[in-house]
């Protein structure tokens, strides 16, 4: 719920969400909103003209009405009729200004690390079965197992701390290293996520506790790091390999990608084309204000009065 929150807020919307969401909210993240009857009212200055009515349940009536479908990983999104913003930044990151700071560091060409990943890797926590089942994809400590078991220390580098890694990166050490992070045993300051993650020219994406979407995928995509995935086809519109990613089936399909570009054979012209390709994705198709044009262009539809906004809910999406 608070994902839908930001998304309008940072959009300069008043909204009036309706939604059975009791078992989705969490409460830290919501200030200057009261709570009455099964409603959360956003508590800003309300004008008719544009005030959204946002629901999941079909007896909300309004003029105009977002529809809520946590079914986001159905094949019939329609990506020019409706609305996929399943998941985005962290919320403690999601707003408009950590947005902006992490787009100016987009360009970037200049990096000091060819790929990265760096997140919880538990094993207890991130092999989850149904991750394979329901998807067919591997799991976050499968794919981490995979390339600390099968690409040398050439290649690669497993920071022990922090310091450790800005040591490693500021002497160039990591230009052509795949890093990987267990931020479990070597924690990243929160104000240096989204600039860490401009210093990487590609990012590994893997499966959160149980489905595929990580609030990661998105904070280094808007901060110009080329995706390297399993799973393109959860995107809307998809995302396309070699042209604005790289993808993979196997695990050894991922660790032969790694070597490619530790040792240079994706070259540095190839790697500028696929992230300015992903950064005109981003802004055409997860930005906040990609969203804000999206709401606005449904408001001035006078031959629909609701849309679908895709959102994820956990398990409530494995439909």
């Amino acid at each position: 719920m608070s994902h839908i929150y930001y998304l309008f807020r940072e959009a300069g919307y008043s909204c009036f969400v309706h939604i059975p969401f009791f078992n989705f909210i969490h409460r830290k993240y919501f200030f200057g909103i009261t709570r009455d009857k099964g409603f959360v009212l956003v508590s800003k200055s309300f004008k008719k003209k544009n005030t959204l009515i946002v629901s999941d349940t079909p007896a909300a009536v309004s003029n105009k009405t977002v529809r809520i479908n946590y079914n986001i990983f159905t094949d019939k999104v329609d990506p020019v009729r409706d609305i996929f913003y399943p998941i985005g930044f962290h919320p403690d990151l999601m707003s408009k200004e950590n947005e902006s700071f992490a787009r100016s560091l987009s360009v970037k060409h200049e990096r000091k690390i060819a790929a990265f990943f760096a997140g919880n890797i538990l094993e207890r926590k991130y092999t989850n079965r149904r991750t394979k089942d329901y998807f067919n994809i591997n799991t976050r400590y499968e794919i981490i197992a995979a390339i600390r078991d099968n690409l040398s220390s050439d290649y690669s580098y497993f920071p022990g701390s922090y310091e450790d890694l800005l040591e490693k990166m500021e002497s160039g050490y990591l230009r052509n290293k795949v890093v990987i992070m267990d931020t479990q045993k070597a924690g990243i300051p929160q104000h240096q996520w989204l600039r860490l993650l401009s210093e990487t020219d590609y990012f590994i994406y893997t499966p959160g506790i149980l489905y595929p979407w990580c609030h990661n995928q998105i904070e280094s995509m808007a901060a110009g790091a080329v995706p390297i995935t399993q799973f393109p086809h959860i995107f809307h519109p998809e995302l396309q390999d070699k042209e604005n990613c790289f993808t993979w089936q196997t695990t050894q399909n991922l660790v032969d990608i790694l070597k490619e570009i530790a040792t240079g054979k994706i070259n540095a012209n190839h790697t500028s084309t696929l992230r300015m390709n992903i950064n005109a994705y981003y802004e055409t198709n997860y930005s906040f204000e990609s969203f804000g044009k999206r709401i606005e262009r449904f408001l001035n539809e006078a031959d629909r009065d609701s849309v679908q906004l895709y959102i994820c809910a956990g398990e409530h999406s494995m439909v």
